[in-house]
């Protein structure tokens, strides 16, 4: 049974590692990725970006 159970886990740590990656858009045609394992944002597409504005 341990056996079994170890064998899963390692099958899917792969999977595992992929789930970090967050994704969303950030305008009409852009989207954007972020990977929290290389602190990676990635914006891709084109046109203009939605205004995202902080007031304090």
């Amino acid at each position: 049974m341990k056996k079994i159970f170890t064998l899963s886990i390692l099958a899917l740590m792969p999977l595992l590692a992929m789930a970090d990656d967050q994704k969303g858009t950030c305008g009409e045609n852009l989207t954007w990725t972020y990977t929290e394992s290389t602190k990676t944002l990635t914006i891709a597409g084109t046109g203009m970006m939605n205004d995202y504005s902080m007031e304090a």
